[in-house]
């Protein structure tokens, strides 16, 4: 399949054509865990270095606080990105992530990551759904108290 860009001036259309995920993994560094329950970070600690991830294979939760009660969980399919809102905020951790099962991951510090962002519509699509179901997410909780 052909990659970049297909004009078709007859009906107008530009289409983004699909472009493989080597070509915007090639920026960052391949991420590989084995062990189950292993954190890749904690709440409320500072995102820095190579602190963005991208979900290749496997599962990873992530443990939303929830107060005195059990962190609510959310589970990341592949093809999700983690931790940009905070890295690019210089924020903290707001959730806990936890690698459920042998998973393979990509990490990207910031400018890594605006790199691949800038070749690959579909990483920024990802990137912005991801940001929005989390982000309503922390906003149920926030309101159920």
């Amino acid at each position: 399949m052909p990659v970049g860009r297909a004009d078709c001036p007859r009906f107008k259309l530009r289409i983004e054509l699909a472009m493989p995920e080597a070509t915007f993994l090639k920026y960052g560094e391949r991420f590989l865990r084995t062990p189950t329950d292993y954190r890749l970070y904690e709440s409320g600690a500072q995102a820095g270095g190579k602190s963005v991830y991208y979900l290749i294979a496997g599962l990873v939760k992530l443990e939303v606080p929830r107060g005195q009660r059990l962190p609510f969980p959310y589970y990341v399919h592949p093809g999700s990105v983690l931790g940009v809102p905070e890295s690019l905020l210089d924020l903290a951790r707001p959730t806990n992530a936890v690698v459920k099962e042998r998973s393979l991951l990509y990490r990207w510090d910031l400018v890594g990551f605006f790199m691949a962002v800038d070749i690959s519509l579909e990483l920024a699509q990802r990137e912005f759904l991801g940001m929005t179901q989390m982000l309503r997410v922390l906003n149920a909780e926030a309101s159920d108290g």
